[in-house]
């Protein structure tokens, strides 16, 4: 088996990493990226990112992975990035948690990167009870990323208008709530992830 993943050429095996992330399963995408060195950046013939495709073909599990190495969010593919094509649809959770994850790392430079790319920072979601990244920002007393989220989102009107269930809340009462929150999350698609009581 050695030998015959050995005989595969740079072509080949860009093809089956389109293939992968439209598909699955995740290890091949792990042994590809890992192993045999792709770049998750590699756009097909057709001008689709590796995360683009995943997004695309609602591979939520292989964005996820996809998302571990950092791939760049502002490559577009007729004119939308991944997170614009991802909004809606079952793989925007993976977003979502990336950015809740960057948050708890105070990976700014990514999380800005985010932004740019689509990532809407008071999507509360469909069900309303899931905390948006600016609600958890703010209730992970995060100043750095809250004062990031008003000021690239500052014309956005959607932050201002909608209403979180858990705005009303004491401030208080959230920070003892969140940080156990990671511990809760539970991610079945297409729901989002929800807090667990």
């Amino acid at each position: 088996m050695a030998d015959e993943e050995d005989s595969f050429t740079p072509g080949q095996l860009q093809s089956l990493l389109w293939h992968v992330c439209a598909h699955g399963p995740v290890a091949a995408l792990q042994k590809l990226i890992e192993k045999h060195g792709l770049s998750p950046d590699v756009v097909s013939g057709g001008g689709e990112s590796p995360l683009i495709i995943a997004v695309r073909h609602g591979a939520t599990d292989v964005v996820r992975a996809l998302l571990k190495y950092r791939p760049a969010l502002g490559l577009k593919w007729r004119g939308k990035t991944c997170l614009e094509w991802a909004r809606g649809g079952p793989t925007y959770t993976a977003f979502q948690m990336e950015a809740i994850r960057l948050m708890t790392t105070e990976d700014v430079p990514r999380l800005e990167e985010m932004l740019q790319a689509g990532l809407d920072v008071g999507d509360v979601g469909d069900s309303g009870d899931d905390l948006s990244p600016m609600h958890w920002a703010k209730s992970i007393g995060s100043p750095q990323i809250v004062a990031l989220f008003e000021s690239l989102c500052a014309g956005d009107q959607r932050l201002h208008t909608r209403q979180h269930p858990l705005s009303a809340a004491p401030q208080q009462s959230l920070q003892r709530q969140v940080p156990n929150y990671l511990s809760l999350i539970h991610i079945s698609e297409p729901t989002r992830p929800r807090l667990i009581s």
